[in-house]
């Protein structure tokens, strides 16, 4: 059975979504006064500054949001070719460069060591709640390409409960 990827919402995605919002906002304004300008030069200028603008927050919005869901399907490609490895779990840490409500996140680190003796450190995404009496084993499935280990996507779903907090 194939994992469901759960990447969560990311800053790029967040982004994105404001700036293509305020570029499409901008861009509306700015078509706005153009229609509206008739002779009057000061509307025709307004109309350009403003959808000029909008048009270069409403593009970048759109790259931001096209790297994210980029992301997004090629770890699906990834874990849908089905090749995966077992780490050893390693260590959990917090993740101190994000924080939320005064509370940092946890990272579950995993270590894999190839037929060349090269060991490969893995890291999971950000989970809010400490896993260390939870993990039902002390393997775990990343599902990576064989020949490109730096692309891949680590399946803690499988060896963690459930958990909902309230």
């Amino acid at each position: 059975m194939k994992p469901k990827i759960k990447t969560g919402i990311s800053a790029i995605m967040i982004i994105g979504w404001i700036f293509a919002g305020m570029g499409s906002v901008f861009l509306i304004m700015g078509i706005l006064f153009l229609t509206q300008s008739g002779k009057e030069e000061a509307f025709k200028i307004l109309g350009l500054i403003f959808g000029g603008t909008g048009l270069f927050f409403f593009l970048i919005g759109v790259i931001f949001l096209i790297l994210h869901y980029n992301n997004k399907s090629s770890l699906k490609k990834i874990v849908d070719n089905g090749y995966y490895i077992m780490a050893e779990i390693s260590n959990i840490d917090m993740n101190y460069n994000v924080n939320v409500n005064g509370r940092c996140p946890y990272v579950i680190y995993a270590r894999y060591q190839d037929m060349n003796g090269c060991i490969h450190t893995f890291h999971s995404r950000n989970i809010f709640f400490y896993p260390a009496g939870m993990m039902k084993n002390n393997m775990v499935k990343i599902y990576t390409r064989p020949d490109n280990f730096k692309k891949y996507y680590m399946d803690i779903d499988e060896i963690l409960p459930e958990v909902q907090m309230h």
